[in-house]
């Protein structure tokens, strides 16, 4: 999950990087660009993108490979825990929680416990003795 978080948050970087300038150009903007300085709206494209790409597209993945399984359980996984993050950021008193500042605390894999948060190795490969894909988080 903490790669993930890590790339999602640099396509989300991306996508404000993109509204700026065509804003600064006053080309129309996109839409679902706009306003992600905000971590709940962050947190929130990530869910919806997680729920209405990834998780369709890896279930249908791991239905005609097995041996994916592991895939769409991360992605679960990592849907399970914007569904947290989401909950943490509207449930708090903070008045800063729907801003920049300060960003939801990450949540760690258990699956990697004990490993540095910088760590980009991958996952344990998925359990098959005919083939082994590397897996990450």
């Amino acid at each position: 999950p903490e790669l993930a978080r890590k790339w999602g948050e640099r396509v989300l970087d991306e996508f404000c990087n993109q509204a700026h300038k065509e804003e600064a150009q006053k080309l129309p903007l996109t839409p679902f660009m706009q306003g992600l300085h905000d971590q709940l709206k962050r947190t929130k494209t990530q869910h919806t993108f997680v729920s209405y790409v990834l998780i369709p597209l890896w279930t249908a993945m791991a239905d005609i490979f097995p041996e994916l399984q592991q895939l769409l359980d991360n992605v679960r996984t990592n849907q399970a825990l914007y569904d947290q993050e989401m909950a943490l950021l509207q449930a708090s008193d903070d008045p800063n929680a729907g801003s920049s500042v300060p960003r939801a605390p990450s949540f760690p894999d258990p699956a990697r416990a004990g490993s540095s948060p910088n760590d980009t190795d991958a996952s344990p490969p998925i359990a098959n003795k005919s083939q082994s894909f590397s897996v990450r988080g």
